[in-house]
């Protein structure tokens, strides 16, 4: 009967999510951001990004409704104010084919699976700790950035349930690197629940990167120490294409920069981005790769197209004290041109800059 009354949920919740028109459902999203804090964001010191200001005026648009006057302010700042980490609790909660629901609250991570699933087993929890975000749930480079670093905020005994099915290319690789069990249980009734906020920077989630990136340093061997790299937008990402690429890599080449691509063999990818002192690509989520490759105190290097201008990778380098250098390239009708002796100048300018203290 307990298990005929869960499955009740689960239909309930599919029904609801997947036929009612949205004026119709009485869901109540669930606000993450009002959780109690794990850990309460500080006033940071911060390098700010090294650029040309001359560049700036090829800028003709910026992504997800950022202006260029605001990104150009954030990367001139020398401190920055921390994300909070925070979690919330919730009762009776049904965690599956993509959504989470407790009651009327409800987080939609994806698109409901098909309706087979809800004739699986239900696996019955007293407690679950959901490292998943819906970002993560959806995107790769969240995925790698911002769920697995949630993961290493629970004790070894604490459950972990995933909240949606992931099958990206590189996770299974990643989650064995990186000693995490992303298996996935397509219905799990919990009696008690624990979502996160984790999406933002502060030096609490800089360290849980470097456990990560030790893990990695541990199985794999560090065959880019030292290394300039750079890393070709891979074909499955959105367009972004650099008209000359070729006149730029051939150059690149002849100053001894290794060109790599990631979505070939990813262990060898890894391996050869692993201890590399500059890590250079178009902005995009292959920089993620970044993040747990570059030598501590490295450099990241993007290459921005001038109609997205863009810098969300900025957050997690201030936070992880890696310095960050930005190329902005001239629109043309087929893409975007990068002048390569803008591309070495800058290489030369992240390689110049000091140590970082202590």
């Amino acid at each position: 009967m307990m298990f005929s009354n869960h499955r009740t949920g689960f239909l309930k919740v599919y029904c609801s999510e997947t036929f009612l028109p949205r004026s119709y459902r009485k869901s109540v999203p669930i606000d993450l951001s009002t959780g109690e804090i794990v850990y309460r964001g500080v006033l940071r010191g911060c390098r700010p990004a090294e650029f040309e200001e001359a560049q700036l005026d090829r800028i003709n648009g910026c992504a997800f409704t950022r202006n260029t006057g605001s990104e150009v302010s954030r990367m001139l700042q020398d401190r920055f104010c921390e994300d909070d980490v925070l979690t919330t609790v919730l009762k009776d909660v049904c965690i599956g084919r993509g959504i989470v629901s407790s009651g009327d609250l409800i987080s939609r991570h994806k698109s409901p699976r098909p309706v087979m699933d809800l004739f699986a087993e239900i696996q019955e929890e007293k407690v679950a700790y959901i490292p998943s975000s819906v970002l993560g749930s959806n995107y790769f480079g969240h995925w790698l950035r911002d769920d697995c670093a949630t993961k290493e905020l629970f004790e070894p005994d604490q459950h972990a349930i995933a909240a949606a099915n992931l099958s990206w290319q590189d996770m299974a690789l990643y989650a064995s690197l990186f000693e995490q069990d992303w298996s996935y249980s397509p219905l799990v009734f919990a009696h008690e629940a624990h979502l996160f906020y984790d999406i933002g920077f502060n030096q609490h989630k800089a360290e849980r990167h470097k456990l990560l990136r030790a893990r990695i340093e541990k199985r794999l061997p560090a065959k880019g120490t030292g290394k300039v790299v750079y890393v070709r937008r891979g074909k499955s990402g959105a367009k972004r294409e650099i008209a000359n690429e070729l006149e730029l890599i051939d150059i690149l080449q002849k100053n001894d920069v290794t060109i790599l691509e990631p979505e070939n063999d990813t262990r060898h990818f890894i391996e050869q981005c692993l201890g590399a002192s500059v890590f250079i690509s178009v902005e995009g989520s292959q920089i993620g790769h970044a993040l747990y490759t570059l030598q501590e105190g490295g450099s990241l290097l993007v290459i921005q197209p001038p109609d997205r201008f863009y810098n969300a990778h900025y957050e997690w380098t201030r936070a992880a004290e890696v310095n960050y250098g930005v190329v902005v390239g001239e629109q043309r009708e087929a893409g975007f041109h990068v002048y390569p002796e803008e591309v070495l100048r800058m290489i030369d300018r992240l390689l110049d800059r000091p140590p970082f203290p202590g």
